[in-house]
């Protein structure tokens, strides 16, 4: 997010707010209450209001996940995705594909306006380091917690020979586990693109159940496979 004043940021949830967290209109009220003002991009009001809700604060937080990272890093995290989203034609896709910020707060906004979600709870690591189809959420509970918030059910799904179309390099695993732990960028090589049948198999849906505590529903998931 760009260097925006305390009070740039306060009007923007304001604004956010009053055009109950549609985003586009909030872009729309913000720009005809203060016209000399830099006009934010649209995803920064929801974007900002997720980052308040979660982190009870503007700033960006710095939570201990393995490599420290500091808040100048946060704030370029943020600046190039503005910059992406200012790409008209990814903006179009993203928006069409509904491709967006993996948060809790997004994702079950999400599901809560009807549409479907896909979430791969193992993520970049599981895709990069797992073979012969084993699952590495480890202590993963995004997805649970989405459902949960959103109150919808999740439905499994797995697809069949999707590791015999697509591979990831075994020779120096190690190091490129390393360098992942690292960075959390996937440098492991991938190839492919073989000429095998895919098939997708899909489960019978786990209905919400609010005495579930995220955890639970994560080894309820799990079960199911």
């Amino acid at each position: 997010m760009a260097d925006y004043s305390f009070e740039e940021m306060s009007d923007m949830h304001l604004m956010y707010g009053l055009a109950h967290c549609k985003r586009t209109e909030a872009r729309r009220f913000y720009a005809d209450h203060f016209p000399n003002r830099c006009l934010p991009n649209e995803k920064t009001f929801e974007r900002l209001h997720i980052r308040l809700r979660e982190t009870e604060s503007f700033k960006p937080v710095v939570r201990d996940r393995g490599r420290p990272r500091t808040t100048r890093t946060l704030d370029l995290e943020e600046r190039v995705l503005d910059r992406v989203e200012e790409n008209a034609g990814f903006a179009i896709i993203a928006e069409s594909m509904k491709v967006i910020p993996g948060t809790i707060q997004s994702c079950a906004n999400v599901l809560k306006e009807g549409n479907l979600l896909a979430i791969a709870p193992g993520g970049v690591y599981e895709s990069q380091f797992s073979h012969n189809y084993n699952l590495m959420w480890k202590k993963r509970l995004g997805f649970a917690k989405v459902a949960l918030e959103a109150k919808v059910p999740i439905i499994p799904m797995f697809t069949e020979n999707v590791r015999e179309a697509f591979r990831t390099v075994s020779i120096g695993r190690k190091f490129f586990l390393k360098l992942y732990a690292l960075t959390k960028f996937p440098f492991t090589p991938i190839y492919g693109g073989f000429p095998v049948k895919m098939i997708t198999h899909i489960g019978k849906p786990i209905n919400y159940d609010p005495s579930l505590t995220p955890e639970k529903l994560q080894e309820k998931v799990l079960k199911t496979n």
